[in-house]
């Protein structure tokens, strides 16, 4: 604000230059002269003049003034045109299926942009191990991580004919107690099952978990 208020040789100018009111421009300046501990402006109720410590610093603050204005820029532009390297995490036969074949298109639509496609069904750190993003199929416990729900994924519970022939077709869900059943270690809680009738058909389906 003080290098703004030096190039338009008022606060009043400054402040409309910078969109703000001229007593946010005045006390910044203020605190300013507090902190470096010397006058920058001589001030008359019609003039203001830079003072010689005020020359001096001048054309140090405009330069510093042009390049946050650079810095804000290049910012602007990234946040516009995403570039760089992204780590995303994603389950194995989820990414193989509908996240992988998005990439070329991905990369050609955003040519400065890469990324790391972590295929694994295990629940990695995002923050321990530097990646950006992952996609969960699971119901998500409280964290500080901003998560965004997707679509719906449904997982169904299968058996083959043999093991039906031998074991029978079970009616209930808490038939499945006393059964032999494989259960996928990676999944969250894949000791818990939690499970819906839809008597019309006679199957047993698992409920809906979700993707985030």
């Amino acid at each position: 604000m003080f290098a703004k208020v030096a190039e338009e040789g008022s606060f009043a100018a400054a402040a409309r230059v910078m969109g703000v009111s001229v007593p946010t421009v005045s006390r910044a300046v203020a605190r300013l002269e507090e902190r470096l501990g010397g006058r920058l402006f001589n001030r008359t109720s019609r003039q203001l003049a830079l003072t010689e410590f005020g020359q001096s610093m001048a054309a140090k603050a405009s330069e510093m003034y042009r390049q946050a204005e650079e810095v804000e820029s290049e910012a602007h532009e990234l946040s516009v045109q995403p570039r760089g390297q992204v780590r995303l995490a994603v389950p194995m036969s989820f990414g193989l299926r509908w996240v992988a074949p998005l990439m070329p298109e991905l990369i050609r639509q955003f040519p400065e942009l890469s990324v790391d496609l972590h295929l694994s069904d295990a629940s990695v750190d995002l923050i321990a191990e530097g990646f950006d993003a992952a996609l969960r199929i699971a119901a998500l416990p409280d964290s500080s991580l901003v998560a965004r729900r997707l679509c719906a994924v449904t997982q169904y519970l299968v058996a083959s004919p043999a093991y039906l022939a031998e074991q029978g077709v079970p009616q209930h869900p808490r038939e499945l107690t006393s059964r032999q059943c494989f259960s996928y270690a990676y999944r969250a809680r894949s000791q818990v099952w939690r499970s819906r009738m839809i008597p019309a058909r006679r199957k047993i389906l698992s409920r809906a978990d979700r993707c985030a």
